[in-house]
């Protein structure tokens, strides 16, 4: 103008990058602990072109990896994300045309599954015998840990805790059948699961005497017959004792504390032999006994009395 000079301003270069948005996916989702993932990033530009560049992606604060773009996705696998909900974020890096840009998911990485068995030695047992209940649990994901809770029914036997993936617990049970179950509690990263087996108990053996008193004894006098039943696992048989002279019977007597008696009078003359038959019980199984009782006859005495007499 009138006052000021013509000058010329120095030229200024404007780059303007196309806006991208970046997308993450995890395959699968959710997942089992120690499966592995793949994280598949996806960049679209704005401007419709195949973005370019890099991906590096983070669980949280932690870095997992980058990838290069290659029509306009990649991906990178790992397999070690802890059990929990994690929030996997990717970040575009931008190119010289397209601008950075983010995306976030969350993927969730639950309990591995278990298997549990379980298994009594012996099986059957002898009644009042040990048992060794052994349990094992395993996973596709490493070596599980953590206890173990054994029953049998609605009673806890106990608890063990896995050694390698083991342990076991050793226990007496009653006769009869017993559903056993072992229920895993789980880990960190392993979900619980359970085995069932049955056990089988026999009932225990016993073992039958009969004595009687007096032996020998005169005919039509009282003889008392005893008769006591032990069992092999020192418990007490409960029950009826049927006692019979060869095969008449003689009548019966309950067991009070393992034994009983029977008095009789009507054994005849000369050698008996005596049975006792324990019938056994819902724990004892029966068992048979003999005794040979001697009745004598009566004894008699033979006097002589003389009468005097008259000789002519």
């Amino acid at each position: 103008d009138a006052n000021s000079a013509r000058s010329t301003s120095a030229v200024v270069t404007q780059v303007v990058r196309t806006t991208t948005t970046t997308t993450v996916t995890g395959l699968p989702n959710p997942v089992p602990h120690g499966t592995s993932i793949a994280f598949v990033a996806t960049v679209l530009a704005g401007d419709g072109t195949v973005a370019g560049g890099t991906v590096s992606f983070s669980d949280g604060t932690t870095p997992l990896g980058t990838c290069t773009l290659s029509g306009a996705t990649c991906s990178i696998t790992i397999a070690t994300l802890t059990t929990a909900s994690h929030a996997i974020t990717a970040r575009y890096a931008g190119d010289a045309t397209r601008a950075p840009s983010s995306g976030t998911m969350i993927q969730v990485v639950e309990r591995s599954a278990t298997t549990t068995t379980v298994s009594g030695s012996p099986n059957p047992a002898p009644a009042g015998g040990s048992i060794v209940l052994t349990i094992e649990v395993t996973s596709a994901d490493g070596i599980p840990t953590g206890a173990v809770l054994i029953t049998d029914g609605p009673t806890t036997l106990g608890v063990c805790a896995l050694t390698g993936g083991t342990c076991s617990l050793t226990t007496t049970l009653a006769t009869g059948s017993h559903p056993i179950t072992a229920a895993y509690q789980g880990d960190t990263d392993r979900a619980p699961s359970q085995g069932t087996t049955t056990q089988l108990v026999d009932l225990a053996t016993t073992t039958t005497s009969v004595s009687t008193s007096p032996n020998p004894s005169i005919y039509g006098s009282p003889v008392t017959i005893a008769v006591a039943v032990t069992a092999a696992d020192r418990t007490t048989p409960t029950g009826t004792v049927a006692i019979a002279d060869g095969v008449t019977p003689l009548g019966t007597c309950t067991l009070v504390g393992g034994s009983c008696t029977l008095s009789v009078s009507s054994l005849g003359i000369g050698t008996r032999t005596l049975s006792a038959t324990y019938g056994g019980d819902a724990s004892h199984v029966g068992s048979t006994a003999q005794s040979t009782q001697v009745i004598d006859r009566i004894p008699t005495t033979t006097s002589v009395v003389g009468i005097p007499s008259t000789v002519d």
